[in-house]
């Protein structure tokens, strides 16, 4: 930016040097089919060769704006002066103000006193001595950087942070800007030295170079000190190299890949170090290889078909939060490939996970290659369409069950709507399921087996919307009835169950034809599913949405017993979504036992309050157990937090997280933050009860973070307190 200024500044007064005028009055204006000078007094000495404009002297030229006092042209010597209040105003809206500017040397160099610019971005910049170059540099003395506003009540006052140097020189060759002598001040205090500094100057986009570190303190390692560096492979690829040194070990080398293609982009990132290891269970473990690898990719490869690849891998359990990379439990590894065509779809690929938590095992977590599935819909017609569905897949295990599975389901849809609102669905399907198994018997299956099961099933369902509009809004009332006829079938012993194992009945699956997830389990048997949707709609934009159902069964069905809703009516379904106003933000979704009503499932999330106090509460209680790689045994668990907004800058928020059902605390965490227009700054601490850092445990940790715009920032952590497994 100070480059284009100055060259601008040296383009809007080179003409005015062969320019030739006669004395005039005052208020004069002379135009030229370059620039328009208007001043108080323009004189011109044929003796001396210069001209002389002076009082209000304002020059303009292709949408520039210069403003002196007073202002020199030197014809004989090469050099302009401008004095007093020198003001240069451009299109971008950049301002650069100067007590004088001299232009000399056929305008290749430059000289200012007191200079500041103004970025279109809001920085400032200032020199009390400028010294510039043309295409080759400019030289600040005593200069100062910052992107910060000044204060409104006292201009005088020092900004949030600036970057002062005894020398600043901007390299117009390497775009960079270097700084001789500097100091970090913040408010006004200096906070750190360096006796030189260099950064790239804002028309970089991106270049190689050290990043900014971050420091971790305590833990198993003491200590683990990151230090990036950016390495720009080209416009459209990166490389960053980020060692881990730490305390007590060998260092790990840490790498991430970037890079996006014309149809796609890939993300590569990993580790690895030999490293000593505490595990869970207190077992130390001396120079063992660790490490990770992440891989995320997405590529279009034509108009029809799409490439996703999704990796993740850890070397052990704890490896991941120890280092602050991930706190996942459970890593996600899919490669998908899928293709679209009007109203059909067919994906192939392949799923595994990695399990990190405690007292779980690898070798029995099942993986499936490959997985297929497709659907189809037929053009509609008069009397509706007919689709098709089915996946197969491939499952197996290191210990443990291994087996293949085809299920399909085809059928006729036919919607029917009437004139007076009223819309009807029917749906006449056949479904057929084939399955091959060894080892079944942890998966709900019978040793080694085979099993085929058809399932036909009609379906209609009936509802009415029910639309009324008053001056503070919209009221809208729907009844849904739907009945579901499929045949009795007692679960298949030869059957195994993979993918229905996490069992959910609320709203959202409450109309589901099969409410089981997955193909592996039947939702049989015949049922009506009753229920009432009524939604307010304010003029004011706020919305509250309520629902309440209950399904009815000929005789109880496999779901309803999976469920824990073993007789003919199921659980009373309810649900209350609340945004009223700006302030109250409400969701509440429960299910009632049919017989005195008693909670078997109550999920609540409360939040609300003004700007300056929001405040939320997070409540689960569920009777129900919930079997599965990825959802945790039932629980009684509340969550509260609050954020205070002390004033435009500064905010405090705390958390906690604890398990009613156990009476123990989970996490404990506060901060406190400072941000403005140029900085941010947060100090917190956190007790984390369920930490999977090595040797586990309860851990607590102070940390500040420091964000400086256009520098970046700086993290430090520091963990406190002992570990105490036990807790766990």
């Amino acid at each position: 930016m100070w480059q284009i200024s100055w060259t601008l500044l040296l383009k809007l007064m080179a003409p005015l040097v062969v320019l030739s005028w006669s004395a005039s009055a005052a208020s004069k204006s002379l135009v030229d089919s370059q620039a328009i000078i208007e001043a108080d007094t323009i004189e011109y000495n044929q003796t001396k060769e210069s001209v002389s404009a002076s009082g209000g002297v304002t020059i303009t030229k292709d949408a520039r704006v210069l403003r002196a006092d007073h202002v020199e042209f030197m014809q004989s010597e090469g050099r302009i002066e401008a004095f007093g209040n020198v003001l240069l105003v451009e299109p971008s809206g950049e301002l650069i103000k100067a007590d004088s500017v001299e232009l000399a040397n056929d305008m290749k160099q430059a000289k200012a006193t007191n200079l500041g610019i103004l970025l279109n971005d809001g920085s400032r910049l200032v020199g009390q001595e400028v010294n510039y170059w043309r295409g080759e540099k400019i030289l600040l003395t005593r200069g100062a950087f910052s992107p910060c506003k000044p204060c409104a009540d006292d201009n005088k006052r020092a900004p949030t942070w600036r970057l002062r140097a005894q020398e600043v020189q901007h390299d117009e060759t390497t775009k960079d800007i270097e700084y001789k002598d500097v100091s970090l001040d913040i408010f006004g205090v200096p906070v750190a030295y360096l006796p030189y500094f260099r950064h790239p100057d804002p028309t970089v986009d991106h270049r190689s170079g050290w990043l900014t570190p971050s420091l971790s303190l305590g833990g198993e390692f003491n200590a683990i000190a990151k230090i990036p560096y950016y390495w720009n492979l080209g416009p459209n690829k990166d490389l960053t190299l980020q060692p881990f040194f730490t305390a007590t070990s060998a260092p790990v080398m840490a790498a991430e890949y970037r890079q996006l293609f014309n149809t796609g982009k890939i993300d590569i990132d990993g580790s690895f170090g030999q490293l000593n290891r505490t595990s869970d269970a207190g077992i130390e473990t001396n120079e063992a290889l660790r490490g990770h690898a992440f891989l995320n990719g997405e590529f279009g490869l034509s108009e029809n078909w799409r490439l996703q690849l999704e990796g993740r891998l850890a070397s052990d359990d704890n490896y991941l939060e120890t280092f602050k990379i991930n706190d996942a439990r459970v890593l996600r590894n899919t490669a998908t490939l899928e293709a679209f065509w009007h109203e059909s779809y067919l994906r192939v690929g392949a799923f595994g996970i990695q399990d990190l938590r405690e007292n779980t095992l690898q070798n029995d977590t099942p993986f499936v290659l490959p997985e297929l599935q497709g659907s189809w819909q037929g053009e509609p017609n008069l009397f509706g369409n007919a689709f098709l569905e089915a996946q197969a897949r491939i499952l197996g295990r290191e210990e443990g069950a291994d087996g293949q599975s085809i299920s399909a389901v085809t059928g006729w849809r036919m919607p029917i709507s009437t004139s007076g609102g009223h819309r009807f669905d029917i749906e006449a399907s056949l479904r057929g399921d084939a399955y091959n198994t060894k080892d079944g018997e942890a998966v709900g299956a019978s040793g080694d087996s085979t099993a085929l099961r058809g399932t036909p099933r009609l379906v209609g369902s009936w509802r009415y919307p029910l639309i009324q509009w008053n001056k503070w809004g919209g009221f809208i009332l729907e009844p849904r009835v739907q009945t579901v006829i499929a045949l009795d079938q007692n679960q298949d012993p030869d059957i195994p169950n993979e993918n229905a194992r996490a069992i959910e009945f609320d709203e959202s699956n409450f109309y589901a034809i099969d409410r089981f997830p997955g193909y592996d389990r039947l939702d049989d048997g015949q049922r009506v599913d009753y229920g009432m949707t009524a939604t307010a709609l304010f003029s004011n934009g706020g919305r509250v949405s309520s629902f309440l159902g209950q399904s009815l069964a000929r005789k109880p069905g496999d779901f309803t017993e999976a469920a824990g809703m073993p007789e003919r009516a199921s659980d009373i379904v309810t649900a209350l979504n609340a945004q009223p106003s700006d302030i109250l933000d409400l969701s509440w979704r429960t299910r009632l036992k049919k017989d005195g009503l008693g909670i078997r499932r109550n999920e609540l999330t409360l939040g609300g309050g003004p700007e300056w106090l929001r405040g939320s509460i997070s409540y689960v209680d569920t009777e129900t157990e919930i079997q599965g790689p990825e959802i945790a045994n039932a629980a009684e668990q509340i969550q509260l937090g609050f954020g205070l907004q002390l004033d435009d800058y500064w905010r405090f928020n705390a958390r906690h997280q604890r398990d009613l059902q156990g009476n123990e605390p989970l996490l404990w965490s506060a901060a406190l933050g400072y941000q403005d227009e140029c900085i941010s700054i947060d100090l917190g601490f956190t007790r984390d009860y369920t930490s999977n850092a090595d040797g586990g445990g309860k851990v607590d940790s102070v940390f500040i973070r420091v964000n400086f715009k256009y520098l970046g920032g700086l993290g430090i952590s520091q963990g406190i307190g002992n570990r105490d497994a036990a807790t766990r």
